[in-house]
């Protein structure tokens, strides 16, 4: 992306703070974005763990496989949805949630030849009531989530 503004003339701000990147609450959603770049930095990713109960990357992106490993893992690891948007030339459009490998793609598209709009429903609050349990709890039950990854903070007040 850098080299596409900057031939276009554009300059690049200069900032190494991640503060730009806002986390938004909509109807008691906790949500943020981030383009396929930033996705790929895996400090920035970090910093939404326990923060978020969606992060939506948009990205146009041929590596496919990566991008994917880099979804299916972040999922988990900052255990939130993730609603990947990729260009349809390349595919892998999708909703992803923190959960066993069968069930883990809530929606799944590959491309086409046309761009659609997928949509389903979320389930936050079954999300939330299980990342307020225990890990021993969370652990026992055969519940549709992964447990919560080490150092997941339950006291953060989106789960209130």
């Amino acid at each position: 992306e850098e080299r596409l503004l900057t031939g276009c003339g554009y300059k690049i701000p200069k900032d190494d703070s991640f503060s730009q990147h806002k986390i938004f609450v909509w109807n008691n959603v906790w949500f943020s974005s981030l383009n396929c770049f930033e996705f790929a930095n895996i400090n920035l990713r970090s910093i939404y763990k326990s923060q978020v109960d969606l992060l939506a990357i948009s990205e146009y992106n041929s590596d496919v496989n990566y991008f994917s490993n880099l979804v299916e893992s972040s999922a988990r690891d900052i255990h939130c949805y993730i609603a990947q948007a990729n260009t349809s030339n390349f595919g892998d459009s999708r909703v992803c949630s923190p959960s066993k490998t069968e069930q883990k793609d809530i929606i799944k598209v590959k491309g086409g030849l046309n761009s659609v709009v997928i949509v389903d429903k979320l389930n936050i609050l079954a999300l939330r009531e299980f990342q307020r349990l225990n890990y021993e709890l969370q652990k026992d039950r055969k519940l549709e989530f992964k447990p919560t990854p080490p150092d997941f903070d339950k006291n953060h007040k989106r789960l209130a």
